[in-house]
């Protein structure tokens, strides 16, 4: 990085490129790859996509399922940590309401 710190317009579309390349936890897919269905290494590659769309649509539909089961999973992961040292607590009348 340079001192100037006037360059920095100049340089945050490639920074933001690359934000967007990094596959994330939740879903092990990049947002490029989520929306496109590929992670391209240029944004000059995202222009060819557009051959066969029902083909297309197909493979959008397929990452779109693995995206959703995996969040799913990382959810359920999640909930199971987050409960981990809950205890259940059951109704118990004499408690409530003060009977012996």
């Amino acid at each position: 990085m340079s001192n100037n710190l006037n360059e920095w317009e100049l340089k945050l579309p490639f920074v933001e490129f690359s934000h967007h390349r990094t596959p994330t936890y939740a879903t092990f897919h990049s947002p490029i790859e989520a929306c496109y269905g590929v992670n391209t290494l240029f944004p000059i590659d995202l222009l060819p996509l557009c051959s066969d769309t029902q083909e297309r649509a197909k493979e959008m539909k397929k990452l779109y399922e693995q995206s959703h089961a995996q969040i799913e999973k990382i959810k359920a992961s999640y909930k199971a940590r987050a409960n981990m040292h809950q205890n259940p607590m059951g109704f118990n009348p004499k408690i409530w309401f003060g009977c012996t």
